[in-house]
């Protein structure tokens, strides 16, 4: 997701479809934080420290419109980011994770000895 051509791509998605928020995971984004894009839509971000591998990571995109709602966020680790928006019976609170991959030779070794 670091490529800018693919979060291009992925916010031509979001309006097509009409979406005011999407979860993203993998995106790879050092440090944890928010970029204002150009129409108006934020991305809030959660990823390793700036010297770290570039693995992991997730992201929330959320639209100029729903960015009205928002509440508060928090950056938990580089694969959990939390979102709570006001609605009108009560807050949300939407988690964005990244999957834990497991690497089969190393669980494999471990088990049989």
């Amino acid at each position: 997701m670091l490529d800018t051509t693919k979060l291009n791509q992925v916010l031509n998605e979001m309006d097509l479809f009409k979406l005011d928020l999407l979860g993203l995971c993998e995106t790879r984004w050092p440090g944890q934080g928010d970029k204002l894009n150009k129409n108006g839509s934020s991305i809030l971000f959660s990823g390793k420290g700036e010297h770290e591998d570039r693995l992991n990571g997730v992201a929330i995109i959320i639209s100029k419109n729903a960015r009205k709602s928002l509440l508060e966020w928090k950056p938990i680790s580089d694969r959990i980011l939390t979102v709570r928006i006001k609605s009108s019976v009560r807050p949300i609170t939407i988690k964005s994770h990244g999957h834990l991959l497991i690497n089969r030779r190393k669980t494999k070794l471990i088990t049989s000895q």
